[in-house]
């Protein structure tokens, strides 16, 4: 057994890219949590998360002794910067940028919300509001629910719901029952 807990599911796991050991967990629920198997790693992405906060990092990529790696840093809010970061010189240079065109533009908030269904069940879902919104009105909703039958939406930056909440309108995407 290489990892277990006692209330979440593991529903991914992911390899070190040379010697294919697994490195990290992924865990089920309303937001995905990630759990380090390698410690060096973990404290790592725990030293990027503080340089980083509010913001999602992912390992894309790292060098065959480990001194350095691609990190793919966003937040629903903020488009992916891929960085290369250097642990020999203590340094973090931006590789890419996921969507250079809105490297400037404000973009929409983005909140975790419950919502009663009929029977009362609570259903999870993610709300984007315009960008500079704060409540101040009644706006027009779209509904952007996902494919199926097996799959969800992520706590992370989606085009789709920023595009249609820079035109004016809020984005609700629901998390209905039968979602992974």
């Amino acid at each position: 057994m290489l990892f277990e807990d006692p209330v979440r599911n593991v529903t991914a796991a992911t390899l070190d890219r040379l010697d294919k050991r697994p490195i990290s967990v992924y865990l089920d629920g309303a937001t995905v949590e990630r759990r380090w198997l390698d410690p060096t790693l973990q404290q790592r992405f725990q030293g990027l998360s503080a340089s980083f906060p509010g913001s999602s990092i992912d390992l894309e990529a790292q060098s065959a002794d480990k001194s350095r790696l691609v990190a793919r840093v966003s937040a629903p809010d903020k488009p992916a910067i891929y960085y290369v970061i250097d642990y020999s010189t203590h340094k973090a240079d931006i590789l890419s940028d996921a969507y250079p065109a809105l490297a400037d533009i404000k973009l929409g908030k983005v909140s975790e919300i419950t919502y009663k269904a009929r029977d009362g069940t609570d259903i999870p879902a993610y709300l984007t509001s315009p960008p500079g919104y704060s409540g101040g009105g009644p706006l027009a909703m779209v509904v952007i629910p996902h494919g199926g039958p097996a799959a969800r939406d992520y706590f992370e930056f989606d085009w789709l719901a920023q595009f249609v909440a820079s035109r004016g309108y809020l984005v609700l995407q629901p998390q209905f029952r039968g979602s992974t």
